[in-house]
């Protein structure tokens, strides 16, 4: 499973945006989305809100038993 979180502006070089994978099971997912925002100094990450879509990208892998 990947996930991968689109900037709504990504001209915008104070702003980042990014999407962190949390929790995987056979059944739920659970993603934190995050930005991050330029300060005097440092950075500023907060939860990123509304407006940022976030793409899950999931591969099912089907394993064959080996019958032994």
């Amino acid at each position: 499973m990947t996930v991968a979180a689109v900037d709504p502006d990504p001209a915008d070089e104070e702003r980042t945006v990014w999407a962190v994978l949390e929790e995987v099971t056979s059944w739920c997912v659970t993603v934190r989305v995050w930005r991050s925002r330029a300060r005097r100094g440092t950075g500023v990450t907060a939860p990123a809100g509304p407006g940022i879509v976030v793409h899950l990208t999931v591969i099912e892998q089907v394993c064959e038993s080996s019958g032994e």
